[in-house]
């Protein structure tokens, strides 16, 4: 009879998570809300320099899927797909923080949500 696969109770990218999150919630503590936007450009630099992988493996499906943008355009959708979730974990890491968080949203493009809309197309923001 076969033993059943046991899991560690903790993997590597556990402790990962769990360092990340905890820099990231110390940061947010001591980093005035006013310096998000510059924090956030910090950390995405880092990011895109330690992980081009992930953005070129990114820019590779939204090429295959997204077949009328070129190369160039597909890198910069995943560029600003990670640059938005480096975002949203820092004002994850602000709203468990004693301060909260409290967003600002700018809409980029309302041009084109108009021009969906009056088309009889749904939008997703």
């Amino acid at each position: 009879m076969e033993e059943p696969h046991h899991r560690r109770w903790v993997s590597v990218q556990d402790v990962v998570l769990l360092v990340i999150l905890l820099v990231g919630y110390v940061v947010t503590i001591f980093v005035p809300r006013c310096w998000d936007r510059e924090w956030i450009e910090f950390v995405q630099r880092r990011w895109l320099s330690l992980r081009s992988h992930s953005i070129q493996n990114l820019a590779a499906i939204i090429k295959a899927r997204l077949q009328e943008i070129g190369a160039a355009q597909s890198i910069r959708v995943a560029q600003e797909h990670h640059r938005i979730l480096v975002e949203f974990w820092c004002g994850r890491f602000r709203s468990i923080g004693p301060r909260g968080w409290r967003p600002e949203i700018e809409i980029k493009g309302r041009e084109y949500l108009d021009v969906a809309l009056e088309s009889g197309r749904g939008v997703v923001l």
